[in-house]
């Protein structure tokens, strides 16, 4: 069969690219696949055997206008003439921005363009489910399909983040705690995180995690913008476990590249997550995951992978309100501010047990 040389071209948020994985190998069964997204697509990517190359652009949709092109296009026209005529196809998801269009139609310099449109507005149908009929009705047939999301962290990172990790103990929990919706990340609203519990839940939790002995440590990951809420949680937590509560947002060397964070996932005790991309990168790395659900619906979009996960999904009459009004003048995520501790520790007792 002849080689096919691919451009798969994304601009996904983290968890969103963390699901399209299988989309990803099936792309590169026919040859070598390259993958143009945000920046920290290569990082998380990187080592991945099907991954070929990939190429980034740092404000993909900036100046989608004609004038806009002509003003903000300079880093997708050097991109589009560096790129131009090197691959066979490139394949597209069934939505972009005018300027990725343009961009798209450039580089493939006469070479056909596929688009793999998954379908929405199925209630309760997972994204990871919409692929392979995507992939299907595009004309690639899946006969092998393996539909588990999976990001193959590097042995020997894995391997450097057991050992780093050993210094704080035997027994090291991950929390995400923050999202894009933490202070900081989102201007229009208020910094309400609606995907997390509160400080003072994610403090007894700790508390407890460390008192019982289920934890000799717990490390917070997240980026700089969210380490404001890990020094909340920090300040609510007893003072005789305060030591062993590591605030490692946006600074900590193990954060960073993602691939180098799906290591660390991987080599922590468990990790519980909120509904954020790291959450997914967790899930496919491998680690064993409480997730923590409530304004958005897990069975839609609810993290996947090869090892043990847990979904804690709050409970509420007014979810799942993510994308709805209610979702934008929600002040108090009662779904998920009335998850029990005791709920919490069972979902953890379950995925490490």
């Amino acid at each position: 069969m002849t080689e096919v040389r691919r451009l798969f071209v994304t601009f996904a948020a983290i968890g969103d690219l963390v699901m399209m994985t299988p989309l990803m190998r099936r792309l590169a069964a026919d040859g070598p696949l390259t993958v143009l997204g945000r920046p920290f697509a290569g990082g998380l990517l990187v080592g991945q055997p099907w991954l070929a190359a990939s190429v980034f652009l740092r404000k993909p949709h900036r100046g989608s206008s004609l004038l806009g092109e002509w003003w903000y296009g300079g880093e997708r026209r050097a991109l589009a003439a560096r790129l131009a005529g090197t691959f066979d196809e490139i394949v597209r998801m069934r939505s972009e921005s005018p300027a990725i269009d343009r961009l798209i139609e450039r580089i493939a310099a006469g070479a056909p363009v596929r688009t793999v449109a998954l379908r929405f507005g199925v209630r309760d149908e997972h994204l990871v489910d919409r692929i392979r009929p995507a992939l299907e009705a595009a004309g690639l047939p899946c006969p092998e399909f393996d539909p588990q999301p999976r990001i193959i962290p590097d042995p020997a990172q894995v391997e450097w983040a057991r050992t780093e990790l050993a210094m704080l103990g035997r027994r090291v929990i991950g929390i995400v705690p923050g999202s894009s919706l933490t202070a900081g990340r989102w201007q229009w609203r208020p910094p309400v995180n609606l995907k997390s519990l509160t400080p003072e839940q994610w403090a007894a939790l700790v508390a407890e995690l460390l008192r019982s002995g289920r934890a000799d440590a717990v490390v917070a990951h997240g980026t700089a913008p969210e380490s404001a809420l890990a020094q909340a949680i920090a300040e609510q937590i007893p003072a005789a476990f305060q030591g062993r509560f590591h605030n490692r947002c946006g600074d900590y060397p193990l954060s960073k590249p993602l691939g180098r964070q799906a290591a660390v996932f991987a080599a922590e005790h468990a990790v519980i997550a909120v509904d954020t991309g790291p959450g997914h990168l967790a899930a496919a790395a491998g680690a064993r995951l409480v997730s923590l659900y409530g304004p958005t619906n897990p069975r839609e979009c609810g993290p996947r992978g090869p090892g043990r996960i847990e979904v804690v999904l709050g409970q509420a009459p007014c979810q799942f309100c993510i994308g709805t009004a209610l979702w934008k003048t929600c002040r108090k995520n009662v779904c998920l501010q009335n998850v029990s501790q005791a709920t919490l520790l069972a979902a953890y007792d379950r995925v490490v047990g």
